[in-house]
């Protein structure tokens, strides 16, 4: 039943001794040193409505869209768009819980290169 989960967890260990992360213990663990602990690190993304659609795949996660607003200013309805616009956010984290800077990949209809590249002019 769990032999995906112990294949992946023994194939963990070995990565980890195998590249210096980590060492053995008299028990035959794998121990990962403190001063490696900034270099593993773990990714998560996630789907962010700019519209407060559900976008094109659906809802993901179990979280519902949110839509940012000021909410000094009225709101005059719900939001739409009929391209159910989304971004994808990504996070990282690394061993001692220090993040990195957020990535956020818009999404884009352009079919060639020169198209996909933002223009920092105003």
């Amino acid at each position: 039943m769990f032999h995906n989960l112990s294949s992946w967890l023994d194939s963990w260990e070995e990565f980890l001794i195998k590249h210096g992360f980590a060492t053995k213990t008299r028990d035959g663990e794998a121990y990962i040193m403190h001063d490696q602990l900034h270099r593993i690190i773990n990714i998560d993304e996630t789907s962010i409505s700019l519209d407060g659609g559900k976008g094109e795949k659906g809802e993901k996660g179990g979280q519902k869209s949110q839509v940012l607003f000021d909410p000094t200013k009225p709101k005059p309805g719900s939001t739409t768009n009929k391209y159910s616009c989304a971004a994808t956010l990504v996070v990282v984290l690394n061993g001692i819980r220090k993040a990195l800077p957020p990535h956020i990949q818009l999404t884009t209809g352009a079919s060639t290169n020169e198209e996909k590249r933002p223009t920092l002019e105003l």
